[in-house]
């Protein structure tokens, strides 16, 4: 079943543009897009894509919250352009962004998407930046443990997950690395600026 539900849905095309923020969890990934969505709260040309996750909702992420089952019909029904699992969850892209970017091609559109699907990521438009936010072990390690979501060993898992991918990730430059160790404006700032230059063209 896991293997089902990570696989891939489509490779579709539209025009706008897209920009995927990924980083491990506890990263900051939702606070540096509240701090963007605010900065751009008056800006039709920018719109921010609502995830589904099969987790309740939380004070974190303002995400559509669905049971294993209501996303596994979801999935068979194409209703996501890009899903996948991590850490005993899944989550999924509405396809109806896509439709949404055709009707407006000078649009940006901004998603939490995850750094195992940045090929898929790709495939989905023509005009796609990935950024790639990262933060220090032991500040990460504190954030982990600080929101309460997991215990020790599951921590512990996260952290070894995190040094494996970003072994993989450090020397793609095609990615914008965003170092979120610091204050939330300092990464915040650097976002808008990413994507202001997109929505110049």
């Amino acid at each position: 079943m896991a293997e089902q539900l990570e696989q891939f849905d489509s490779q579709a095309e539209a025009d706008g543009a897209l920009i995927v923020l990924v980083g491990p969890s506890g990263s900051g990934k939702d606070s540096v897009l509240d701090y963007a969505r605010a900065h751009f709260a008056d800006c039709p040309d920018v719109a921010f894509i609502r995830r589904a996750i099969t987790r309740p909702k939380d004070h974190c992420e303002d995400h559509q919250a669905l049971s294993l089952d209501e996303f596994v019909a979801m999935k068979k029904e194409r209703q996501f352009a890009l899903s996948w699992g991590a850490h005993e969850l899944q989550y999924g892209v509405p396809r109806s962004f896509i439709d949404d970017l055709k009707d407006h091609p000078s649009r940006v559109a901004v998603v939490n998407g995850s750094r195992k699907k940045l090929d898929e990521f790709r495939a989905l438009l023509p005009r796609v930046d990935i950024v790639c936010l990262s933060v220090k072990s032991e500040e990460l390690a504190r954030r982990l443990s600080l929101r309460g979501r997991e215990n020790t060993k599951q921590i512990q898992a996260r952290l070894e997950r995190n040094a494996e991918i970003e072994a993989e990730l450090g020397a793609d430059t095609s990615l914008h690395h965003l170092d979120n160790s610091g204050p939330i404006k300092i990464a915040g700032e650097r976002f808008v600026e990413i994507i202001s230059r997109l929505r110049a063209g």
